[in-house]
């Protein structure tokens, strides 16, 4: 059955380089497809003639035509950021860890392109850069810091930037346990 169907098929397929295709049944009931008539003791009338549409074209999609002088750099350099924020640590946020490791996350909408970066600014210093959306900063010293978030192109040029927010690290001090 599945040869019948392949052979079917191809002759289907070549067929519609031909003409003329023809179709009949021998005495098992086995379908027969050809390009000429039969001439195996075949009556006309068990023959039928298949008719082949014309194959439908669709023409090629043409693109809109653009200027000439607009660059690939151009158009991305039009797509500005819309917005960035922090969203984590929360602002006025107290984190308790001894061993000072914040994790800083923002949202950036739309995605970081591929030639620009994210910084981090905490206490007026650079703490972190990256492509990345969320930052492990460690060791960072007990007390209330302020941090914000620029995108920065290829040349170091502030494209967005977020609010300051301040955190407080929390973190275990020999100076302030109990005396026994």
């Amino acid at each position: 059955m599945v040869r019948l169907f392949i052979i079917c098929t191809i002759i289907f397929c070549t067929a519609i380089l031909q003409a003329e295709v023809y179709q009949w049944k021998d005495d098992h009931g086995n379908i027969y497809f050809s390009d000429s008539l039969p001439d195996v003791g075949r009556s006309q009338h068990d023959v039928q003639k298949i008719e082949i549409s014309p194959i439908q074209t669709v023409p090629a999609f043409k693109p809109p035509e653009q200027d000439i002088d607009t660059s690939a750099e151009e158009i991305v350099g039009r797509v500005r950021y819309q917005r960035l924020h922090i969203v984590e640590p929360m602002h006025d946020s107290a984190i308790r860890n001894n061993a000072g490791d914040i994790v800083i996350s923002v949202r950036l909408q739309p995605p970081l392109r591929l030639n620009d970066g994210i910084y981090l600014i905490m206490d007026g210093k650079t703490v972190a850069q990256g492509q990345q959306t969320r930052f492990q900063l460690t060791n960072v010293d007990r007390g209330t810091h302020s941090i914000y978030a620029e995108v920065r192109n290829g040349a170091g040029q502030k494209l967005i930037g977020t609010h300051p927010i301040n955190f407080s690290v929390l973190r275990a001090s020999i100076i302030s346990r109990p005396q026994p």
